[in-house]
């Protein structure tokens, strides 16, 4: 993919009532000053676009850029969402009259994103010409720390700048980091208590791996990670995961003796930093591996108990390029691994990891790009599941967009476990780019679309994403950059894990018979804010009861329905979206409608017209109560003549019968009637009268 610079992924951990895990990119170099694209000598191709991902609101330039980016450069590089609807990015812009790079930052409150704004003293410390944000972590909304680089006259300094109570106060150079260095990575646990790491120069020239943490809002001197093995001129803290203050992990890489790059982890327990430790040393046969992320979890029951996964890449003894996964537990880390799955997907001989989120312990989700053939590159993703990792498959739908064969996994941010957000960029051409994104709800990935409104913004042809953040299922934080033909500009876009729905329902009817409730169609329409379409099941409920199921074509669908569940009087139901792979579940208004008693029918039958005196028990007299629509009459039946009694009958399935008793009635002529009060949802009835004669012996 097209990268101004190497890209690192990074992970960022804050604490609120929950821990969250972010995905953040950063550079590895500075981009160059001035930074502005030259217009084509034919128009572009247009931007990638395809099905769209329904999680997502519509991608918008960050506000405030067209003030401060004069030059037509500016991109976001890294985000952090620590509650609903509040996020902070930083990036950098070149302005029109030095024509330099300089930093920026930009807030998102209650939904809405604000306007982008210089990094506090940057410019005044950036006479070189070239700043940076690459790592942005927050403890809260409006408590957030920014740290990346800048030029001045001596050459690449470290910078840190803090917003507090949502303004950002006065950036600093950090200590120690004078001559060569920059921070890619950071974590706030506590109010005034960040940690950074990235690299720092030393005074042979080399880049060394540091992490630093902040004390009572002061910074000391920058310092190398302890037990530092970097024997060569290049290593890095590319990522860095809090879960309280004085508990953290850091990873990255390192060069050793003989100029062969290694993955390395450093564990901070009780506020105290152990020493470097190499991983993915035996599997790393080719001498080129790193930790690309770190992240992690701590048990919702057991806060003492925490658990950390590192993910990155190797080079095999066949030479090819695998992706593996460490695991912290109990403070020790295991040994690393190559991820279940991914060997047989990496048939081109490249396979990375390059983001993971562990919203708890021993549940991880993790992504990266995979190369199927030679000439390809595709993006997959893995679940860790109570500490055993699953099998590596490929993101659902990204196959159907990768028409230009190069794919990736930027970043993946979870909420809670099987629960989260992923995205990248792919290519449809070898001047077009866009950005994807694809949600995991219970475990399983849905298919992959792409962000809305993003390929009207990049009229040049190109998008990409730098940095996502969850801080709930329904509010996410995505940013990157876009091209024109004439510029690089920043976006910025809001959305969710899945997508908010909203759910409606029409009865067709205020009444209903009993026995005829399959009259009441119920009609469902279920919408999601983005325009999508969702998809799945909608129960209709009355009360606990599901009286039927909906599955849903283009939104909607119907259905009818059962007779004879309700009894007479008012019903009140309530359709029930149970959501689907991003989208959320939804409930409609609660609505009523009458089930009304149901006439019946009662019919008498005698076995004889005449019977003799004493003889009456040969006289059966039988009755069936038929309902007006559905259902089954029960109760009792009298039979009379006149105001008399003569014998009652329960209604066994709607019939029944009885005999006379003998001498019962005298000698004569009777009128005989059945008569049926009505019981549950029917209605009284009476039959015709039959006669029956009863004659002397």
């Amino acid at each position: 993919m097209r990268r101004r610079s190497a890209v690192i992924p990074l992970g960022v951990c804050v604490l609120s009532v929950t821990v969250l895990c972010w995905g953040l990119t950063a550079a590895a170099a500075p981009a160059p000053a001035g930074l502005v694209p030259q217009a084509a000598a034919t128009p572009p191709p247009p931007a990638p676009s395809g099905p769209a991902s329904p999680a997502w609101g519509h991608a918008e330039q960050a506000p405030g850029i067209a003030t401060l980016d004069d030059s037509g450069a500016a991109a976001l590089e890294a985000v952090a969402c620590p509650s609903r609807g509040a996020c902070t990015a930083g990036g950098f812009y070149s302005d029109g009259v030095t024509r330099k790079q300089q930093g920026l930052v930009i807030d998102e409150a209650s939904g809405l994103w604000g306007t982008a704004q210089d990094v506090p003293l940057v410019p005044q410390l950036n006479t070189g010409g070239s700043a940076d944000v690459l790592a942005v972590a927050c403890l809260a909304a409006g408590e957030c720390g920014a740290g990346g680089f800048y030029r001045d006259g001596t050459g690449l300094e470290a910078f840190i700048g803090s917003e507090v109570s949502s303004t950002w106060d006065g950036s600093i150079e950090l200590p120690g980091s004078g001559g060569y260095a920059q921070i890619d990575a950071e974590a706030c646990p506590a109010f005034a208590r960040c940690v950074v790491g990235g690299y720092i120069g030393d005074t042979s020239g080399n880049r060394q791996p540091f992490v630093d943490e902040q004390s009572a809002g002061t910074w000391p001197t920058a310092a190398p990670v302890p037990g530092n093995l970097n024997k060569g001129s290049f290593g890095e803290v590319t990522s860095l995961s809090c879960t309280s203050l004085g508990t953290c992990v850091a990873g990255g890489f390192y060069t050793d003796a003989k100029s062969g790059r290694q993955a390395f982890v450093v564990t901070q327990a009780h506020g105290d930093w152990g020493r470097m430790q190499t991983v993915a040393g035996s599997l790393n046969k080719g001498e080129s591996a790193q930790v690309n992320q770190v992240s992690c979890g701590v048990s919702p029951k057991l806060v003492s108990v925490i658990t950390c996964a590192a993910v990155g890449s190797y080079t095999a003894s066949n030479g090819q390029e695998q992706a593996f996964t460490a695991n912290m537990a109990n403070g020790k880390w295991g040994p690393a691994a190559q991820v279940p799955g991914s060997a047989a997907l990496n048939k081109g001989g490249f396979a990375w990891l390059t983001s993971v989120s562990c919203p708890t312990a021993g549940n991880c989700s993790a992504g990266g790009p995979y190369a199927p053939s030679k000439t390809s590159t595709q993006p997959f993703v893995v679940t860790e599941r109570n500490g055993t990792w699953g099998k590596a498959a490929e993101v659902p739908g990204t196959a159907t967009l990768n028409t230009g064969k190069d794919m990736s996994v930027t970043a993946v941010s979870c909420v809670s476990p099987g629960l989260c957000s992923a995205t990248g960029d792919f290519r449809t051409s070898k001047h077009s780019e866009g950005v994807w994104a694809a949600s995991q709800n219970g475990g399983r990935w849905g298919q992959a679309g792409t962000i809305p409104g993003l390929s009207g913004l990049a009229t040049g042809g190109q998008a990409e994403v730098n940095g996502l953040s969850c801080a709930t299922s329904a509010s996410c934080g995505l940013v990157g950059d876009y091209f024109t033909i004439t510029s690089q500009q920043p976006f910025v876009v809001s959305g969710s894990v899945d997508a908010p729905t909203s759910t409606t329902m029409a009865l067709s009817a205020v009444s209903v018979a009993y026995g005829r409730e399959q009259a009441e169609r119920v009609s469902v329409n279920v919408d999601d804010v983005f325009g999508s379409v969702p998809t799945g099941t909608v129960t209709i409920k009355a009360g606990k009861y599901a009286a039927c199921t909906i599955t849903l074509k283009s939104r909607r669908g119907s259905c009818t329905l059962p007779s004879t569940r309700f009894g007479p009087g008012t019903i009140g139901v309530t359709a029930f979206y149970g959501g689907g792979i991003s989208f959320h579940t939804s409930q409609s208004a609660a609505q009523t409608f009458t089930v009304r008693k149901a006439t019946t029918r009662t019919r008498l039958a005698l076995s004889t017209s005449s019977v003799t005196f004493g003889q009456e028990r040969a006289e059966r007299l039988s009755v069936v109560v038929s309902p007006q629509f559905g259902g089954t009459p029960a109760g009792t039946v009298r039979l009379k003549t006149g105001a008399r009694t003569i014998c009652t009958i329960v209604l066994r399935s709607g019939k029944g019968s009885c005999t006379l008793t003998a001498k019962q009635l005298k000698p004569g002529t009777y009128r005989l009637t059945a008569s049926y009060p009505g019981k549950g949802g029917f209605t009284s009835s009476a039959s015709a009268p039959r006669t029956l004669k009863v004659a002397r012996r």
